[in-house]
């Protein structure tokens, strides 16, 4: 079977791999789903982490997303879909250590000079 080029320029999740347990999310398309958990989390659920400052809010998104694909790839399971059970898992993950990636943002936010100051 050959793989078939998604809108990403990824290969399409459901044509790739001879894997027995079936086809899986590759890495472009895991973060993708990820992302669309974590933004919409972060929107409606976790607004006093970013405070309604549009740069802090894409800030936290991107780094918790980039966090969760990399632990998720590093664990080596395969995901094929995402599932109540894996955004559950984000929802936690994003309860409990969330206030602490936002601090470790505002914290660098606060110490590189501003590129206004002469």
């Amino acid at each position: 079977m050959t793989p078939t080029a998604s809108t990403s320029g990824s290969t399409d999740a459901q044509s790739v791999g001879d894997d027995p347990q079936g086809p899986f999310l590759n890495d472009i398309d895991l973060k993708r789903e990820i992302g669309k958990v974590v933004t919409k989390y972060l929107s409606a659920r976790q607004q006093h982490l970013w405070k309604e400052d549009k740069n802090i809010f894409k800030d936290l998104a991107r780094r918790m997303t980039h966090h969760i694909v990399d632990r998720e790839l590093q664990s080596g399971r395969k995901i094929v879909a995402m599932n109540s059970a894996l955004r559950t898992k984000i929802e936690k993950f994003m309860d409990l250590h969330g206030a602490d990636f936002a601090g470790k943002l505002n914290r660098l936010k606060s110490a590189t000079p501003s590129s206004n100051v002469p």
